[in-house]
């Protein structure tokens, strides 16, 4: 029986035996300039109210239940110069997110993350197609992020994907992007206006340990003005401490709706033990003005919460992460009886295995 393509480009990361056949798929990849990486994740979560779903989480809404939430495959080839392009493949509960982001409608465990083609030439890089946001201090990766859990600015506060086209210019710490793409609220493949949203940001790395990136986001969908505003800030302090600043700023002006803003802050210190122990604290505060939020409409809602999160590999591309996560609200998140709890809370163990 023939092994499957997508089999074997996995089979790709693990190490085996050289066939005395010939070279294995992961030599034909390197020797064609193509790079094949990804991860494998999966994560139990246990709530504290009563098995309810956590309310305002991007991926880990079902509480007391097994997830296998990711299966990412990336394939790219990405050249100082000339054409290329990338395709990041992601499997699992995860994915219906990423579909909900690009307005297919789909609820399948499975999505095309980003797929684009790609030209860098002295500096310049562009690309077009699907790919994921410059915003934000969290990304859609599980292997890249610290915590478990994904922050309430992730969700609420900052887009995931977008389709369209962006353009990069490296000069000399600096880094600056353009782009236009179809919506500031999704990446949606089909656009259904004329509409489009335009993107702009600088990042810069400065010296001293410090990163910092600005990046804004503007268009005018159905008629209401909107502007996404996004700052990432960061501090290497020592060898093993870093600090991290997410700022994010939405508004929305609609002359049938009225006015709309969504403000959010959201801090980070990790601390690196040794090469097996992380330790990352995450407390933010988020608020918003004239959406709805399980209030009224046009009222307003206040959200906050604190994350603890360890990691620990005791081999190596393997992590087990364990999570305590305290969320508290201005009567947001649903309760099992009549109205609305202020609270919600949840412990989660992740097993994350990268190749």
């Amino acid at each position: 029986m023939r092994t499957p393509l997508l089999m074997r480009v996995l089979l790709a990361g693990f190490p085996v035996a050289a066939s005395a056949a010939g070279p294995n798929l992961g030599t034909l990849l390197a020797d064609s300039g193509v790079t094949a990486s990804g991860h494998l994740a999966a994560t139990y979560t246990h709530g504290f109210n009563d098995g309810q779903t956590l309310a305002y989480r991007a991926f880990d809404t079902d509480a007391d239940s097994f997830e296998f939430n990711q299966a990412m495959l990336t394939l790219a080839r990405e050249p100082a110069d000339g054409f290329g392009g990338a395709a990041t493949l992601l499997a699992g509960s995860d994915a219906r997110a990423i579909n909900a982001a690009y307005g297919n409608g789909s609820n399948a465990d499975f999505a095309l993350e980003q797929a684009y083609l790609r030209y860098a030439h002295s500096g310049l890089t562009l690309v077009g197609g699907r790919f994921v946001t410059l915003a934000g201090a969290e990304v859609i990766d599980a292997s890249a992020d610290a915590n478990i859990s994904r922050s309430l600015l992730f969700q609420l506060a900052e887009p995931l994907v977008h389709t369209g086209v962006r353009a990069s210019y490296v000069l000399g710490n600096a880094t600056f992007y353009l782009g236009v793409n179809n919506g500031i609220y999704t990446g949606n493949a089909v656009d259904t206006n004329r509409q489009k949203t335009l993107e702009a940001g600088v990042a810069l790395a400065p010296g001293g340990g410090i990163n910092l990136a600005v990046y804004d986001y503007y268009s005018r969908e159905g008629g209401a003005g909107l502007n996404y505003l996004d700052f990432v800030g960061s501090l290497q302090a020592t060898e093993k401490l870093r600090f991290v600043l997410n700022a994010d700023w939405f508004s929305q002006h609609s002359g049938s709706l009225g006015p709309a803003h969504v403000y959010g802050l959201a801090a980070y210190a990790d601390y690196t033990v040794n090469d097996r122990w992380q330790a990352t604290l995450r407390g933010e505060w988020l608020e918003t003005r004239g959406i709805a939020m399980n209030v009224p409409a046009g009222g307003r809602a206040t959200l906050g919460e604190v994350t603890f999160t360890l990691g620990y590999s005791p081999a190596a591309r393997f992590t087990l992460r364990g999570e305590l996560r305290y969320d508290l609200g201005d009567r947001v998140y649903p309760d099992p009886g009549p109205g609305f709890a202020n609270t919600q809370g949840n412990v989660a163990l992740q097993a994350l295995y990268a190749f």
